[in-house]
């Protein structure tokens, strides 16, 4: 899988990785057992500093989706049973993202709400 990370987003990049790294989980791009790039590797691939890679994988290893096992490197571990808690976190994560920037644009919650009322109207997701 090839990770992208978008340097303009104003996301930080670890963040950014970490999320690309859990989406492909999620996916079945990445498998439970799979090995990641080194820190390093990975780094000179994104052109990231290794410490910003590195802060993406221990936040994984604090969630239990990485097992980092020295220089043998970081391998997935991920249970398929926990796809639904992964899903959740993941949508919190986005969610959290998108509801700064839209406040950061100075939309109140209740126009907020009157778009999403109208988007779902639109896709017919209701």
């Amino acid at each position: 899988m090839r990770f992208k990370i978008d340097p303009i987003s104003g996301i930080p990049p670890y963040y950014q990785l970490l999320q690309e790294i859990k989406l492909g989980i999620l996916s079945g791009q990445i498998e439970d057992g799979d090995r990641l790039p080194s820190i390093r590797e990975m780094a000179k691939t994104l052109k990231l500093n290794p410490n910003t890679v590195a802060k993406a994988y221990y936040n994984l290893e604090d969630e239990g989706l990485l097992e980092c096992k020295g220089r043998k490197g970081s391998y997935v571990n991920y249970d398929k049973t926990r796809s639904g808690k992964l899903s959740h976190v993941i949508a919190e994560d986005e969610l959290k993202v998108f509801l700064n920037k839209i406040f950061y644009l100075g939309i109140s919650e209740d126009e907020l709400k009157k778009m999403i009322t109208k988007q779902f109207e639109r896709s017919h997701l209701k």
